[in-house]
């Protein structure tokens, strides 16, 4: 969640982030006969119905750029490896009228599955240009069962590229879960 040409995403924020923050990340020691621990699923469940899985899930998985012990915290700066690679992959995609980028990852997702978990695009051009490079597979968009993120490297590559470049980033998520 470290990816972006502005500095100013180190001040986005995430409330429902730091709603959840206390049931994410406890300030105590772990101790299995706590209150708090003992009633872990319990708090988890009030949070779901109250907030909605999908809403909570998107508070969670999002990034986040205020809690540096939280998970998926971004930063207050960007990474030396983004600053040191920018100018490798603007190279690489020089000349280009269409790049596109598959980032891998694994986690997330219904287990042994190979998602196709793109960001929300831009706009309907590269929607509908995704949905063509990938014609025949499933492609799950934000929203339900999927979120979207901030600061991701898939999008960001997207915003260094010269605006003549036709841009389609995806991320395959493989289920583990």
């Amino acid at each position: 969640r470290n990816f972006d040409v502005n500095p100013s995403m180190f001040s986005v924020k995430n409330p429902g982030y730091t709603e959840v923050n206390a049931l994410l990340n406890p300030s105590t020691k772990a101790d299995l006969s706590s209150f708090m621990h003992r009633f872990f699923a319990l708090r988890a469940i009030i949070e779901i119905a109250s907030k909605g899985m999908g809403p909570l899930r998107q508070a969670i998985l999002q990034g986040q750029y205020e809690i540096p012990d939280g998970i998926y915290f971004g930063g207050k700066n960007f990474e030396q490896q983004k600053i040191v690679l920018e100018p490798i992959f603007k190279r690489a995609s020089a000349g280009k009228s269409l790049v596109v980028t598959v980032d891998l990852h694994t986690g997330y997702g219904e287990r042994g599955k190979a998602h196709l978990f793109p960001n929300t695009p831009p706009n309907n051009e590269v929607r509908e240009l995704t949905e063509k490079l990938f014609k025949g597979y499933r492609i799950d968009w934000p929203g339900g069962d999927f979120y979207s993120t901030y600061g991701d490297f898939s999008a960001y590559i997207g915003l260094i590229q010269e605006k003549s470049v036709k841009y389609v980033p995806m991320v395959f998520e493989y289920g583990v879960l």
